[in-house]
């Protein structure tokens, strides 16, 4: 007779074979976090590391939301789902990715410096509301805050939502909307000053692997992942180029026929790069 975790593995994964993990990686959050979960990358990163004995939650969908942002985040449903599971003592990591939607929807290139670093500010208050939270209930488990890679909004983007987005942004360039997201990081990694708590971004990751193949840029030639976001570096650093955006090969395509390129979020290949940074950069650490 088959157990329900056995069905409940058939179901997510059809018949592949489904490993119930003794350290479990919570993914909690926006887009980031569920293309995280459907892509299985950081199931994949994990057993790229060697750490045979660690996965992400197989119900990665019912605690990730793509449309998510930090400020409500503890009205939704996702978040009491995420409760219901904390108490699962195979719960190591809880892997959060939240705040960029808040950016893309209220940040604007005309604030003025001290709205942007009030704005800021804001989001990292959220962010700290949501970790103490869940602490209160798991003081033990650590907590990964994954940050965000350069975006490639374009002027008439074919997708409504993203053309919009990128009006209400006032139309920034691609210096003044990466530089933003530096200075944005910049603030987020101050959430590492929480206990059992670190931050990690991504920006220029998909630099060094993809290039900017319409600007010149080579892969591998920017820094190196090893060096971008390292644990316990106060500067944040960054990689990259922060005049370009991420190269086209980077990005999700939506109709490959006339190239609909999604304008925020990676290809599986780009997500699979990002869960090999999480793993090296910390998770490694933790979970072995």
């Amino acid at each position: 007779m088959f157990s329900k975790i056995t069905l409940f593995c058939f179901f997510l994964l059809g018949l592949s074979s489904c490993k119930v993990p003794t350290q479990t990686v919570l993914l909690v959050g926006d887009s980031w976090a569920f293309l995280t979960c459907i892509h299985k990358s950081m199931d994949e990163a994990l057993a790229r590391a060697g750490i045979n004995d660690a996965g992400a939650n197989l119900d990665c969908v019912k605690t990730t939301d793509a449309g998510a942002r930090a400020e409500d985040w503890l009205t939704t449903g996702f978040h009491q789902n995420v409760l219901k599971s904390l108490p699962n003592q195979s719960i190591k990591v809880v892997y959060i990715s939240l705040g960029g939607n808040d950016m893309i929807n209220v940040w604007n290139k005309n604030m003025t410096p001290q709205q942007e670093i009030y704005f800021f500010e804001k989001v990292k208050a959220d962010l700290e509301k949501i970790i103490l939270t869940y602490q209160a209930i798991r003081p033990d488990v650590k907590f990964l805050v994954s940050g965000y890679d350069f975006p490639r909004f374009t002027p008439n983007h074919p997708i409504s939502a993203y053309k919009k987005a990128f009006e209400e942004m006032g139309s920034p360039e691609p210096y003044v909307i990466n530089n933003a997201l530096v200075r944005f990081s910049e603030k987020i990694a101050e959430i590492s000053d929480l206990p059992q708590t670190s931050y990690v971004h991504h920006l220029g990751l998909m630099h060094y692997h993809f290039g900017n193949q319409s600007e010149g840029l080579k892969p591998r030639t920017t820094k190196r992942p090893a060096e971008i976001s390292r644990p316990g570096d106060k500067l944040n650093t960054h990689g990259g180029v922060t005049a370009m955006m991420t190269d086209i090969s980077g990005m999700q395509v939506f109709i490959k026929e006339v190239m609909v390129v999604d304008a925020f979020h990676l290809s599986k290949k780009g997500f699979g790069y990002l869960a090999d940074h999480s793993v090296e950069q910390q998770l490694k650490e933790w979970l072995r």
